[in-house]
């Protein structure tokens, strides 16, 4: 009976300390912080023309950076144009979830997309709690209706979350394997559907974990040389996409 009791206690103050961490990471003041719109044109006009979609979250909108181009995306395009006259056309909402892309950036994703679409979502389906199950039904939704327009899919999937700042001990690890969770489902329909899934945990775990300056004054959101992180693993994976509008 006495072990009985202590053994409750300890669940009751570990869901305490759990509270208290999720209410810290939510009611912390946040700076402000401005988004963009990453669309944009770049390179020559005689180079051969590739056409980017993307659809998804703040990943997709820079939050917390200096400027569009120091997105991941825009940083991606910067990299492609000495071979391409690559136009990005974005229909990113900061804050997004699976569903969120489903219903309100799907259409015109579809309307305009182009030879590949990114779709980069699913943090914050961890983030607030989005049931596995119904993370797993948006996104097959999301990965039928683009694969039907002939666009090549490439999907972010979801990195390491435990890295971020404002998560303290012990909520950092249950995001972690709560991210990790979300991620194996974005890798499981992206083979399903034909699309190509970044591997973030094995190209940007690390470097999130350790190297200063990842995230921005808002504990959240990540800086410029983040952003450079995430290009170089979309560039990897990318190639071999790439290759074929050469």
């Amino acid at each position: 009976m006495a072990l009985t009791r202590v053994m409750i206690k300890a669940v009751a103050v570990w869901g305490v300390a759990l509270v208290g961490e999720a209410l810290y990471a939510v009611l912390y003041p946040v700076p402000t912080v401005q988004e963009y719109d990453a669309s944009t044109v770049v390179g020559d006009p005689d180079l051969p023309p590739l056409s980017i979609c993307a659809v998804g979250d703040s990943t997709m909108t820079g939050a917390g950076l200096d400027t569009a181009n120091d997105i991941w995306i825009c940083q991606l395009a910067s990299r492609l144009s000495d071979r391409f006259r690559v136009t990005i056309t974005s229909h990113a909402v900061g804050g997004s979830t699976a569903r969120d892309v489903r219903n309100d950036q799907l259409g015109a994703a579809v309307a305009t997309a182009g030879d590949i679409t990114f779709v980069s979502v699913g943090a914050n389906d961890a983030l607030r709690g989005e049931s596995r199950e119904r993370f797993s039904e948006n996104l097959e939704a999301i990965l039928t209706t683009l694969a039907a327009t002939g666009t090549a899919v490439v999907i972010s999937g979801v990195g390491d979350l435990g890295s971020i700042p404002r998560l303290l001990p012990p909520l950092d690890r249950l995001i972690q394997r709560r991210g990790r969770r979300f991620d194996v489902i974005s890798a499981t329909l992206a083979a399903r559907h034909g699309a190509v899934k970044v591997d973030m945990w094995g190209l940007t775990a690390e470097q999130f974990r350790t190297l200063p300056g990842i995230f921005s004054s808002d504990r959240f959101h990540p800086t410029r040389l983040g952003h450079r992180i995430w290009a170089d693993a979309a560039e990897v994976t990318i190639a071999p996409v790439v290759s074929r509008f050469a």
